[in-house]
């Protein structure tokens, strides 16, 4: 499969200047250090994955299969085989262990010290898993909310 998507909050037209631009890459390990240069290049955040990678994470059900495929605009797709795989790919809802692990991560951000040296990071990281805690417990109530204006109005 050689596929390349644009997904997240600009494929979706919630970027602010803060945003990346972030691209899929699905292609052949062979070709991957060559592709990320290109289009690293070029401004995006690029996420290289193999076919088997985005089966096995379908398989374990990850909650970004279904992120791209309600989000991802495909920019080019041989033989339209990404789009034919996120078509044939059912929503999986995240386990609780799922949901325990985010908040056992939360609660141990609150343990770490306040210094100005690691509040940034914490804040940042805090961030990002409340986001995904988040995002993992409207997916139980069978809500895919992946961008802020999802989750804000879900």
């Amino acid at each position: 499969m050689y596929s390349i998507a644009k997904f997240g909050s600009t494929a979706i037209q919630e970027n602010d200047v803060y945003s990346d631009s972030d691209l899929l890459v699905v292609c052949p390990s062979i070709h991957r250090n060559k592709l990320h240069d290109k289009y690293t290049n070029q401004g995006y955040s690029v996420t290289l994955l193999s076919q088997s990678q985005l089966e096995y994470m379908q398989k374990k059900g990850s909650l970004f299969i279904q992120h791209l495929k309600r989000d991802a605009k495909i920019i080019v797709d041989d033989d339209c085989k990404l789009k034919r795989f996120l078509d044939s790919c059912d929503f999986v809802p995240p386990a609780n262990a799922e949901i325990h692990r985010c908040e056992s991560t939360i609660r141990y951000i609150a343990t770490l010290p306040n210094t100005s040296a690691s509040n940034a990071w914490k804040a940042d990281f805090l961030y990002c898993v409340s986001r995904d805690y988040l995002v993992k417990r409207l997916a139980r109530k069978n809500i895919l909310a992946f961008g802020f204006n999802d989750i804000f109005c879900s």
